[in-house]
């Protein structure tokens, strides 16, 4: 390869940009959610393009529903709704962090190998 060759292939990178996938485990509820939608922007106004793969909860206007909260050109989504659990095309609810009374999410704690 000749130099000038590998000059025109950065530039090529440089006017592509970056690219970065952030992947949340969880569907949009709190904290994590909030800085990964920050972090997507911040990025974006940078040069990065970016991905984000996310689960996703309810209907659209809802803040739990991914397109609606992060309302991104580029999202990859995981329904966790209710009505997709247990179907071929349906994913476990994801366990959480927090033993919550009632919350539709198992503690990690309690997640055994047939989960």
């Amino acid at each position: 390869m000749t130099d000038a060759f590998l000059a025109r292939q950065g530039s090529a990178r440089r006017l592509r940009g970056r690219r970065v996938v952030v992947g949340l485990f969880f569907f949009p509820r709190g904290g994590s959610a909030q800085v990964a939608r920050a972090l997507s922007r911040a990025l974006a106004q940078t040069a990065w393009e970016v991905t984000l793969a996310v689960g996703s909860l309810g209907q659209v206007g809802e803040q739990t529903h991914a397109p609606t909260f992060f309302s991104s050109d580029d999202l990859v989504t995981v329904d966790y709704s209710p009505d997709r659990q247990g179907s071929e095309a349906g994913v476990p609810f994801q366990p959480s962090y927090e033993d919550r009374p009632g919350a539709p999410d198992r503690v990690f704690a309690t997640v055994d190998d047939d989960a």
